[in-house]
């Protein structure tokens, strides 16, 4: 209980202070991760039981579970994909996908194509 109580506390903190801190002042980098949290239509009411109970956490997750696709996404940042995944109920990390993600300008496509020359 401990333990469940702790990463309560924890998911938490990271959800509402983004920048996590890699030591002597300096700040972390972090990255823009889509995560996916999904269960079974059996375990559905369990997971979304254990995902309330950081409520920073959960009012940041879409579901599909409503016409049986049971996955949750989010846009959570975290400074490497393990940690996003850590940011989840101990219960949801088995299953759980965390996908880098890119923002793209014009400016950024055009210098893409100039550099690959296609």
């Amino acid at each position: 209980m401990k333990m469940l109580f702790a990463w309560f506390t924890l998911a938490g903190a990271l959800l509402l202070a983004p920048e996590t801190r890699a030591g002597a002042g300096a700040p972390a980098q972090t990255q823009r991760y889509l995560v996916i949290s999904s269960h079974t239509k059996d375990g559905c009411l369990s997971a979304l039981d254990d995902m309330a109970r950081a409520p920073a956490l959960f009012s940041r997750f879409d579901w599909g579970c409503k016409v049986g696709h049971h996955k949750g996404y989010a846009i959570l940042e975290a400074p490497d994909e393990k940690a996003a995944i850590a940011l989840l109920p101990p219960s949801q990390r088995a299953e759980a996908q965390a996908i880098l993600m890119t923002k793209y300008t014009p400016e950024k496509l055009q210098e893409i194509h100039q550099r690959t020359g296609k």
